[in-house]
């Protein structure tokens, strides 16, 4: 696994021969938990109580702990991202996968800049399985919205618009299982939000 060898942030830990070979060890860790056809794209240190490896995969979030021997958390794309507090050493940040794994970081403002890029790819990208998809009237085209832990919806995202507003909702009546969730038109719908099979949305 060349990039913990030659990455700053990992290199700065084996500046010894015992260390390089703890690295190396952490290595073959590495490769034993990716999937056949998953790939590691990128690895930063996170400055938790017990210093983990944050690994991005074209498929997962991997949590693995430097100390051998505990065990490694792996989140599934698509994920949501939930900022916590801001640390010392960095920012706390929870990673929630789809199938509700949660994975708990501190992060640089790079490497969250990072995790959050990989949120924003869509799952089917990842190699997930792709989210149910909200549709709109074809005369008022709405794109689906963006990929979260429990649907459509990223629940990390902020909602700044009544478009994002809709496109929640629409999420969210899949969520709870309600069959046909779509955004409703622009105009004319009577200020509903959205609407699925035996259930609607409108704004209080």
């Amino acid at each position: 696994m060349d990039p913990l060898h030659a990455d700053y942030r990992t290199a700065a830990i084996g500046g010894e021969r015992a260390a390089r070979r703890q690295l190396a060890t952490i290595a073959d860790r590495l490769r034993a938990e990716l999937q056949p056809g998953e790939t590691a794209t990128w690895v930063a240190v996170s400055a938790t109580l017990t210093p983990l490896l944050a690994v991005l995969t074209n498929r997962r979030l991997l949590a693995m702990p430097i100390i051998a021997g505990r065990p490694v958390q792996a989140a599934t794309a698509p994920f949501a991202v939930r900022l916590g507090k801001k640390r010392i050493l960095g920012q706390a940040v929870d990673v929630v996968g789809a199938q509700g794994v949660t994975v708990s970081l501190v992060l640089t403002p790079g490497d969250l800049d990072q995790v959050r890029r990989a949120a924003e790819v869509p799952a089917a990208a990842s190699g997930a399985t792709s989210p149910a998809s909200v549709s709109a009237d074809s005369s008022h085209p709405v794109a689906p919205p963006p990929p979260g832990s429990v649907g459509a919806w990223n629940w990390g995202r902020p909602v700044v618009t009544w478009q994002d507003a809709e496109l929640m909702a629409a999420a969210h009546l899949t969520h709870l299982g309600f069959p046909g969730a779509m955004v409703t038109p622009g105009t004319g719908d009577g200020g509903l939000d959205a609407i699925a099979q035996g259930c609607v949305s409108w704004p209080v």
